[in-house]
């Protein structure tokens, strides 16, 4: 079985997160660290996940949701809150903290 649909996906959704990054920071600045290094965390775990070393799906799963959540919040809005996004954040990083301990 090939690797090449696995990759391409993989590519896909790395252009989808730096291309959303890239709308973020335009709106908001100070939010471009923050969610730039979750994105890392993030693509960190998903690789651990795909190689089978995790077994916190259901955990990665609801951090995921979050995360979708987030993308969504910052789009949409045009001066995005920033305490609220924030807080989102740091409940998105305290997920992904949990998959890697």
């Amino acid at each position: 079985m090939s690797d090449a649909p696995v990759l391409a996906s993989q590519i896909r959704d790395e252009l989808e997160v730096q291309a959303w990054l890239a709308r973020a920071e335009l709106r908001n600045p100070s939010l471009h660290d923050e969610v730039s290094a979750l994105a890392q965390l993030r693509d960190g775990i998903r690789v651990q996940l795909h190689l089978g070393k995790l077994e916190a799906r259901e955990e990665f799963q609801a951090a995921e949701a979050r995360w979708i959540e987030l993308k969504s919040r910052v789009a949409m809005a045009g001066e995005p809150v920033v305490e609220d996004l924030n807080a989102l954040i740091r409940d998105i990083r305290a997920g992904y903290a949990k998959l890697r301990s």
